[in-house]
């Protein structure tokens, strides 16, 4: 009776699982893709750095929780970084869970 019990208790715990429900199917596509200002800063400066975010993307489309996992430039773009991805739009109906995205920040030498 109590194997029986765990293993109902632990298939339940399995499938409410956030992460498991979130990643269920195939990762959305994005369809709007807003490209981050260049702080006025960095660009006086010839600054360059890489800003790796991880975010989740809910059932409309859009992303929520944000946040900088690592950059290169001691912050200097990170704003913009979380500002640009916070505008994104994603596919409709694909919720996911931990997307990953590295926005660049170089100033075209022409």
């Amino acid at each position: 009776m109590h194997k029986v019990t765990l293993l109902l208790f632990c298939t339940l715990l399995a499938a409410c699982s956030p992460a498991n429900k979130a990643r269920q199917g195939v990762m959305p596509s994005p369809i709007t893709v807003k490209r981050p200002a260049y702080p006025a800063i960095a660009f006086k400066q010839r600054l360059t750095g890489d800003v790796m975010l991880s975010y989740d993307v809910d059932a409309n489309g859009n992303v929520i929780n944000p946040v900088v996992v690592s950059d290169t430039a001691n912050g200097v773009f990170n704003r913009e970084a979380l500002n640009a991805i916070s505008r994104w739009k994603y596919e409709p109906n694909k919720p996911y869970k931990g997307m990953k995205k590295n926005i660049r920040f170089m100033i075209n030498r022409q």
